[in-house]
């Protein structure tokens, strides 16, 4: 008879092991749900690069009527690219602007200077930035035309000034090139 009972005390501990430790990997398994959840919280909180930039245009031009960021497409080097663009218009004597980029904030972003996303002509410029992420690029391009340029009667491209030149600061989505980099152009 000793021998009966301590058959059901031995079911009834391995049960309550069993339970145990099922209850513990239970808990394991929403503790690590809880941490996922927060490390997402926390990648969702951390400022976009584009949220990041378009911040701060405001303060690199400052005499500038800056547009709200709005979706936008590019046809640039790497081709056809989605992102989004933040445009102002400005009137100066000048007809031109110098490079308005905070370089120090794309550098700390990860970008650096892409010449293959830059160009110059009468009345317009045009320069970026890339930052490589694996086998995908991110690129922000910053741009100003005027629109006061006209062919003069003997032919040059001229503006009289004042002038009103169109601004823009264009922050892609992350995208993969449809060719691979060379090492030389990824250094």
């Amino acid at each position: 008879m000793a021998r009966h009972s301590s058959g059901p005390s031995f079911i009834l501990v391995l049960i309550f092991l069993i339970l145990i430790g099922g209850l513990g990997g239970y808990v394991f398994f929403f503790t690590d749900i809880l941490q996922l959840s927060s490390k997402q919280e926390k990648i969702q909180e951390a400022p976009k690069p584009d949220e990041e930039i378009f911040s701060q245009v405001d303060e690199w031009v400052l005499e500038v009527v800056w547009e709200k960021p709005k979706a936008a497409e590019k046809q640039v080097y790497y081709g056809i690219v989605d992102g989004y663009e933040r445009t102002g218009k400005i009137v100066n004597r000048e007809g031109y602007i110098e490079h308005f980029e905070n370089i120090d904030l794309l550098n700390s972003l990860g970008f650096s200077e892409d010449l293959n996303l830059s160009a110059d002509g009468p009345g317009s410029s045009l320069w970026g930035y890339k930052k490589n992420i694996g086998q995908e690029l991110q690129i922000v391009t910053l741009s100003y035309d005027n629109e006061d340029m006209h062919q003069s009667s003997d032919g040059p491209l001229v503006a009289d000034c004042p002038c009103t030149l169109n601004l823009s600061v264009f922050v892609s989505n992350v995208f993969k090139p449809n060719w691979k980099e060379t090492d030389e152009e990824n250094n």
